[in-house]
């Protein structure tokens, strides 16, 4: 795993004022946006500002809601869109091309916060930037952040002789030739409080539940068998703000008494402090946190794609397995039975 520390690497040569642009899409993106400019804003004036506040409402619906609608209902398309990855490519090539409205409408609001350097924590956002400053409409400092454990098709297809620097937790081959030479591994940046955390190990009887910010995966199914199977065992889980697991959530609490369901939450810190092990879709940004906070991490199918790779970099260096009820219940049990090290 990258060793570096992200603070010393991302100050180092940054100018400001600065403006971290992540995005709400399953939130962890969010979350690492947030981390990263409190982390700058200690030498530099640093705004947080997720992608879709600076959009047209056109490209929230073409690229935002239409990309939910397929993890949330047709997630094997995900499988065709990334092995022939036509569609980026034409992207690049109209955005090379039309100047359109929408560039504009980017240009003028990220224009107003006067920054000199300007970080894109979402590959849609490096992206719309890297256009614009390829037609010198945008007068700053262009970085990247990867927040995933391997490069998505959207990071593969970018403007990069428009990014000065990149920064992530990939490897550096996973990167095109053109980006390499800029590029600096360092580790997820995660709150310092799930480092706190793992000086504190969870109860074993309790385990936390997440699909994140979409609160996709099994989540329901899953917990219905583990409160079955294991009654003795709360369940925590974080159904964001998918609006039918949380009606199923409620109607399984009713059933069994060890249930407890939460909608959207900011982060996931309080809850998993409780627990020692967490259930999760392969999102990267909380696989670091459940690695920092030393919780066990069982691992649910993710989106194709990205979460593939994260799956595999979580079982290789994180000690992730995955879930299975036997393997859940086996864990459960040998560490009931050494409770100095409920996380082993």
């Amino acid at each position: 795993m990258p060793s570096n520390d992200l603070r010393s690497s991302v100050l180092r040569g940054l100018a400001g004022p600065v403006v971290v642009v992540s995005s709400k899409a399953g939130l962890g993106n969010f979350v690492v946006g947030a981390e990263l400019a409190r982390r700058i804003a200690t030498e530099h004036a640093v705004e947080h500002v997720p992608i879709e506040q600076l959009i047209s409402d056109r490209r929230v619906r073409s690229d935002f809601d239409r990309h939910r609608w397929l993890c949330v209902n047709a997630p094997w398309l995900l499988h065709a869109i990334n092995g022939v990855p036509l569609s980026y490519r034409l992207k690049l090539l109209k955005e090379s091309l039309v100047d359109s409205p929408d560039a504009r409408v980017l240009e003028d609001r990220i224009a107003s916060y006067g920054a000199k350097t300007v970080i894109a924590v979402n590959n849609r956002a490096a992206f719309w930037l890297g256009a614009l400053k390829r037609r010198g409409r945008l007068d700053a400092s262009l970085w990247g952040f990867v927040t995933d454990y391997g490069l998505s098709m959207g990071w593969r297809h970018q403007f990069w002789p428009e990014i000065d620097r990149i920064l992530g937790p990939v490897p550096p081959d996973e990167l095109p030739e053109a980006a390499r030479s800029k590029y600096e591994r360092v580790t997820m940046p995660v709150r310092e409080g799930f480092t706190q955390m793992a000086a504190r190990p969870g109860d074993v009887d309790q385990v936390l539940l997440t699909g994140g910010g979409w609160g996709l995966g099994r989540l329901a199914e899953i917990s219905a068998e583990i409160a079955t199977a294991l009654p003795r065992v709360l369940l925590h889980v974080v159904c964001g703000d998918n609006r039918r697991l949380w009606t199923t959530m409620n109607a399984l609490a009713e059933r069994f008494p060890r249930i407890r369901a939460y909608g959207s939450v900011d982060a996931i810190d309080e809850v998993l402090a409780r627990c020692a092990a967490i259930i999760t879709k392969p999102g990267a940004i909380t696989l670091a946190e459940g690695h920092a906070a030393r919780r066990r991490i069982f691992l649910i199918a993710g989106l194709p794609g990205v979460e593939e790779k994260n799956r595999r970099f979580a079982m290789s260096h994180m000690g992730a397995e995955p879930y299975s009820l036997a393997g859940f219940s086996r864990w459960a049990r040998q560490a009931s039975e050494r409770p100095r090290d409920l996380t082993a």
